[in-house]
């Protein structure tokens, strides 16, 4: 019997009239069954002309299966349907007829899942297909579910091993992936990008291979696009033809001009801005959030030019640090402090000690007076301050400016969230980093268990509004605590950079000069090159031990070449070391005083002597004399507080006539 249309029942006689009416009463049956069995049955009597035992004989289907097929009584598994289409195939059924089929039983071939659908029922079970490809049945079905991205090779592979053309699959694989891209917030560009690179078989970090930089790939990690100038050689390597390049190029320019309208780099260049505006430098600020390391400036870079995020050098520090107005302020306050100090202390002039109310300020005995009323005002005045400014830290925070840099941080860490984990509670991850908290410091303060708090984070446990209400007060006092801290340290970082002007003795001034000068040899260098000579660092390291003291009028200089001008307790400290000095060396108390009195205003007893009317061996005579406790004439002595410049009306003078008097 001729294939193609069923005879007139009239025209047939015996089992072939029998057959003819099985058919056409499973046609009249099946017009109430499910899509897949009417089509199945219209495969088998129009186009098969067989009866369902001749069908089951020769394709080797069970009765009982074709059956229920027929009947719709279940959806037939993979096996049993492609077995029905091969023995279709082979009989000669067109094509179009078996695509119905396979549409009908997994979707029309217009998305990934699908796609999937019809290669496993061409395999013949899902198993079957995975182990063809070489890789497990649980994460083919996660291709098939959409929950894992299918790679470009494993679906060639599984088309080539199913000798299916892979061209009318592929162009269905660049729209799954284009719009995956686009739900997780890609530019157009960046998801067409994206796609190109998967199918040449490029992960990200291959990227760098092609050409591309380290902190380019960390822009593209934020979804920033970078000039079409900079990625056009990669999108090269990575396009088949130049209709591809063109349309990459359009998309690309497009994307990057309104990303450059929207001021999408804006975080990163105004804290760079502010921060030169302000005179501070990379390496001040990663000391200031204790970033450690080789080169702790470079974080600060990465955050400004290349859009990096760091737990260290968390934002809510940087932009507390530069919109304060202490950080802008500070040094005209500073310098001001340093000038309302200096006109306040009791600068030695002409070798005098002498305090406001005419008293030496230096007895005989050297005792220090009065040293604990002259304490640093600079440092205690930038404490106050700062103090103040740490107290209204989560204030600053709240600043319209503080606001503005927050909402421009927040625009560019979603993007990359949504790059990478778009199912994530944004706000609760934003609020975290931040103030520059980890996991394990969010699940610390909130009383979670690590993996607990990841949960919550990452959208697994449900979250009532005033749980989420808490969270984000709990991480947002546990930050301002943090971020006053960074205050805390720029109160002494910068009580430090000032003690210089008022230091308490003659080493604490020597530490700190070689401290702001970068070290000793740095600081010989300073005071040689204005005209100090004989200053070693051996010598210097020698003040600095109080194995030496030089002569005041020495160590004025020192402190004039070196800006300090508040020497009232370093000139103390240093009569009484001086004293203590020359003590080791006589017995007699005139001698000290006469010692102590020539190096408060000459370097060396040569240059004393030329103040004298007489040569530099009278002067050695005389205090020979003196140091030997001989008898020696008050006119001797006289002169010498003369040419010292000490008024004979001051407390000095008859301190040292006494211990004449007493010692002849």
């Amino acid at each position: 019997m001729p294939r193609g249309v069923v005879q007139k029942s009239n025209r047939l006689t015996g089992h072939a009239l029998r057959n003819a009416n099985l058919c056409q009463r499973s046609l009249k049956r099946s017009k109430d069954a499910p899509p897949l069995a009417r089509k199945a049955v219209e495969v088998r009597v129009s186009d098969l002309q067989m009866t369902r035992i001749e069908l089951a004989r020769q394709s080797g289907i069970s009765r009982g299966a074709l059956r229920d097929l027929e009947l719709g009584i279940h959806t037939p598994t993979r096996n049993t349907l492609e077995r029905f289409i091969e023995f279709s195939d082979e009989a000669g059924v067109p094509e179009e007829r078996l695509d119905e089929l396979r549409d009908l039983y997994a979707g029309p071939a217009d998305s990934m899942e699908n796609v999937i659908a019809r290669l496993e029922l061409k395999a013949g079970s899902s198993p079957r297909l995975a182990k063809k490809v070489g890789v497990s049945a649980a994460t083919l079905w996660e291709y098939r579910r959409g929950n894992f991205p299918v790679p470009h090779e494993i679906l060639r592979k599984m088309c080539k091993t199913l000798k299916v053309d892979f061209e009318t699959v592929e162009p269905v694989w660049q729209d799954s992936e284009r719009d995956r891209f686009l739900q997780r917030g890609f530019p157009q560009s960046m998801a067409e990008f994206c796609m190109l690179r998967l199918r040449a078989g490029h992960a990200e970090s291959d990227l760098l291979e092609l050409g591309l930089g380290t902190a380019q790939l960390r822009r593209l990690c934020y979804l920033e696009l970078l000039p079409w100038a900079r990625i056009a050689s990669v999108a090269k390597s990575m396009c088949r033809n130049d209709d591809e390049i063109r349309h990459l190029r359009d998309l690309w320019q497009e994307d990057y001009r309104r990303q450059k309208d929207e001021g999408l780099h804006a975080f990163g260049l105004r804290l760079k801005k502010m921060r030169e505006q302000q005179g501070i430098t990379r390496r001040e600020m990663s000391d200031l959030f204790l970033v450690g390391g080789k080169k702790p400036a470079r974080i600060i870079k990465h955050i400004e030019e290349d859009g990096h995020y760091s737990q260290q050098a968390f934002p809510a520090g940087l932009i507390a640090l530069l919109t304060d107005p202490m950080a802008s302020e500070g040094d005209d306050a500073k310098s001001k402090s340093s000038e309302s100090g200096d006109q306040s202390t009791d600068l030695v002039q002409s070798g005098n000690s002498v305090s406001k109310n005419g008293r030496p300020a230096v007895p005989v005995n050297g005792t220090p007076v009065g040293s604990a009323e002259t304490a640093s005002r600079n440092g205690t005045a930038i404490v106050d301050r700062t103090e103040a400014a740490r107290a209204a830290a989560a204030n600053r925070l709240e600043i319209e400016e503080s606001l503005e840099l927050r909402k421009l941080w927040e625009q560019r860490r979603i993007r990359f969230h949504l790059r990478h984990r778009p199912e994530m509670q944004l706000d609760l991850r934003l609020q975290r980093e931040f103030f520059g908290f980890d996991v394990n410091d969010a699940a610390r303060i909130l009383g979670y268990t690590s993996l607990e708090y990841q949960k919550i984070e990452r959208g697994i446990e449900q979250l009532s509004d005033s749980a989420r209400s808490r969270i984000l007060d709990a991480l947002s006092q546990a930050g301002n605590q943090k971020v006053g801290e960074i205050f805390q340290r720029r109160s002494k970082r910068d009580t430090k950079r000032v003690a210089w002007k008022s230091p308490g003795s003659v080493s604490e001034m020597i530490r700190l000069l070689a401290i702001r000068e970068g070290g000793l040899v740095p600081l010989s260098r300073k005071l040689r090159d204005a005209e100090l000579a004989g200053i070693s660092p051996p010598r210097l390291r020698a003040y600095l031990q109080e194995e030496e003291t030089p002569s005041w009028s020495l160590l004025h200089g020192i402190a004039e070449s070196c800006g300090v001008r508040k020497l009232g307790e370093v000139h103390i400290n240093w009569i009484h070391r001086y004293r203590e000095q020359l003590k080791q060396k006589s017995n007699s108390l005139l001698a000290v005083e006469l010692r102590l009195l020539i190096a408060e205003v000459a370097p060396t007893l040569r240059a004393f002597a030329k103040r004298l009317p007489f040569n530099y061996s009278v002067l050695l005579r005389d205090l020979y004399r003196v140091e030997g406790q001989e008898p020696i004439k008050w006119p001797h002595i006289e002169r010498l507080l003369r040419a010292a410049g000490l008024p004979s009306s001051s407390e000095r003078w008859r301190v040292i006539q006494r211990l004449w008097e007493a010692q002849n």
